[in-house]
């Protein structure tokens, strides 16, 4: 005999045994409501049902008020009616029926079939909590976490939490472990925040999931994981959970755990942008504007701006912050941090991959679809990424009032990347009318907030006595502040002060180690600089070797000063032997950037056929452009060439 034909005897049976009590007992009325309710051995029939729940009910059967109840809450088997819910979910609670109470409190919590009232819904949790309902303790913990009906209370909260936790309730379980992740009304414990998640989420609880995914990419009381990370989004974003789409889609841009893939991680994006997850588009929008995944689109919008390159102005604008794994937990986007990493702030740039300018216009044109529906949505990185398109002419049109009108959105909410941009467009007058003032009040706000930039260019402007009092201690501040950041030109900024003693006690010790520092990230001019007092000896022990390896990194990144050293070196064959064809091809690399030292060596070499044919015309030619761009000794001797008569 199987199972399913035991079973079938036995409700038969039970059958049996109600139908030989009077059908005026309340108990059997119930029961044959119930089995009309769930379709045993009668044919479901929901009507039937609340008929036979009307006539126990009426003989005050506390269950059968409770089932009569629900059937009017839900309409099932009756015309739906809050009222008459009430009425009989009332007197099942006032019996002691925990389900009843808890519904009484979700009526009152939402107003149906009463005013809405949040006191009175946390009393009839508070009723149905104590008789050990799970759903109506969790309820009654997340009234006492936020504060809605009752006096907040986070101790109270984790208190309830942890009574539904221990019944199993997913959800509870998840806000318990948020609590011990947090240490909100309990105390800090990253072990048993994780040992709740985990119950969470094996139990198929997408946050948890997630947020099991952020603690092991952020190493929280757990070592680094990057596999079991992957495996958390994974279950999470298999669910469509939108945050772990994209992380999922940081994790293979950035190659963390996996192998870096542009392609995979644009399809991520996607999963997480088609659900209008913000700073998906933004991310998204990003891999079209830097050529890392291509727009397919056969013919662009004739309203394309042209693919420019950004000019590099001092003072300097500002990219955001890359990103990293675990910068999102809950799928509304507001847990988790935000990681540093590379530039992420494309607009402008080249293309990547060597993309034609119609390729590249195309993909400009998809990432300005894509930072519009994330900025609608108050993506302040968005937002600030349209500024740049706007600003530059990147895929829209060069729109000055534009960029502003969007960088303004962002600043005006603490962006501080937006802000120092901002504070651009008023220092160039670029869509708003030119003032220093403001340059500096935005300036100050980004630089406040911690970025370098901005302490940079708040830097410059006291320097120069721009739109703020002059000062050269106030700009040694604040280049302090950004070049202990890694800011390399303001690490070459505060080089140059210790170099003169401006604001600072003159230590040329001190200045060849922020040189230093700045030459390491490849800023040619600092690299020139550190050459330069490596040949002489100051600040450093005179190293003609070091000198010409500084000057040769310098000049080869395009720095005309190094360029006209390194000239210099092989002209007079210091350290090295002497080369008088590699001198002039240095001296011309300088000379084709104005560096008058350089056309004047120039106009020496002609003028002498010292590595070249002696021609003093030509001579005459070099030491006028070198006198143009201010050198005396190319003057006098334009002078001299002119009064021979050449």
């Amino acid at each position: 005999m199987t199972k399913k034909t035991i079973f079938g005897l036995l409700v038969a049976g039970l059958l049996a045994f109600a139908l030989t009590l009077p059908l005026w007992h309340a108990g059997a009325q119930y029961k044959l409501g119930e089995m009309y309710k769930n379709g045993q051995l009668f044919r479901q029939d929901p009507a039937a049902a609340a008929k036979w729940f009307e006539k126990s009910a009426a003989r005050n059967n506390a269950s059968a008020q409770f089932a009569l109840g629900e059937a009017f809450y839900y309409g099932r088997g009756v015309p739906q009616s809050f009222e008459e819910a009430r009425k009989w979910l009332e007197k099942a609670a006032e019996k002691g029926v925990r389900e009843a109470q808890y519904t009484l409190g979700v009526m009152h919590e939402f107003g149906q079939g009463v005013k809405q009232s949040l006191s009175s819904a946390a009393k009839w949790y508070e009723k149905a909590a104590g008789q050990g309902d799970a759903q109506a303790q969790f309820t009654l913990g997340a009234m006492f976490e936020s504060g809605a009906g009752v006096k907040k209370d986070l101790a109270k909260a984790a208190e309830w939490y942890q009574k539904s936790a221990a019944q199993g309730l997913a959800t509870a379980q998840y806000a318990l472990g948020i609590m011990n992740k947090k240490g909100y009304g309990i105390p800090q414990d990253l072990a048993k925040a994780r040992e709740w998640l985990e119950k969470a989420a094996g139990q198929g609880h997408i946050d948890a999931q997630n947020d099991l995914g952020l603690i092991y990419a952020q190493g929280l009381g757990v070592p680094q994981d990057f596999d079991k990370v992957a495996q958390w989004y994974k279950k999470a974003a298999a669910q469509k959970h939108a945050a772990a789409q994209f992380n999922l889609g940081v994790m293979y841009e950035n190659g963390q755990g996996v192998a870096q893939d542009m392609a995979i991680a644009a399809e991520w994006y996607q999963k997480a942008a088609a659900q209008n997850f913000a700073d998906a588009q933004c991310a998204l929008g990003e891999l079209y504007e830097r050529g890392d995944i291509q727009d397919k689109t056969a013919n662009p919008p004739a309203e394309l701006g042209a693919v420019s390159k950004k000019a590099e102005n001092a003072p300097k604008g500002r990219a955001p912050g890359g990103k990293t794994a675990g910068n999102k937990g809950k799928a509304n986007g507001n847990a988790g941090g935000n990681a540093a990493g590379a530039s992420a702030g494309n607009a402008g740039s080249d293309a990547a991959g060597g993309a034609s300018s119609a390729e590249s216009a195309r993909n400009a044109r998809k990432a300005a679809d894509l930072y519009q529906k994330a900025a609608k949505q108050g993506s302040l990185r968005a937002q600030f990424n349209l500024g740049q398109l706007y600003e530059f002419g990147h895929g829209l049109e060069q729109d000055y009032a534009k960029a502003v009108h969007w960088y303004q959105k962002a600043a005006e909410q603490g962006y501080a990347p937006a802000q120092n941009n901002l504070a651009l467009m008023h220092y160039y007058g670029k869509g708003v009318k030119q003032d220093y003032a403001k340059a500096a009040e935005w300036y100050r706000k980004a630089a406040d907030a911690g970025d370098a930039r901005a302490q940079y260019n708040l830097g410059v402007m006291h320097e120069n006595g721009t739109g703020v009092d002059k000062g050269y201690s106030r700009a040694a501040e604040w280049y302090q502040k950004a070049a202990e950041q890694g800011e390399a030109q303001a690490q070459y900024s505060l080089g140059e002060l210790y170099a003169e003693g401006h604001g600072v006690f003159k230590d040329l010790g001190k200045a060849a180690e922020w040189y230093q520092k700045a030459a390491d990230q490849g800023y040619a001019p600092a690299q020139f600089r550190l050459g330069a007092m490596y040949e002489l000896g100051q600040g450093v022990k005179k190293d003609g070797a070091k000198a010409r390896a500084c000057f040769l990194k310098a000049a080869e990144a395009g720095d005309a000063d190094a360029q006209c050293s390194l000239g210099a070196i092989y002209d007079e064959g210091r350290g090295v032997k002497q080369d008088l064809t590699k001198a002039r091809e240095w001296y011309e690399k300088a000379a084709a950037q104005q560096n008058a030292r350089a056309q004047c060596s120039l106009g020496n070499m002609y003028c002498l056929g010292e590595g070249v044919q002696k021609n003093k015309a030509t001579a005459k030619e070099w030491y006028q452009k070198a006198c143009s761009n201010g050198s005396e000794e190319a003057c006098e001797e334009f002078t001299r060439l002119a009064d021979q008569g050449f």
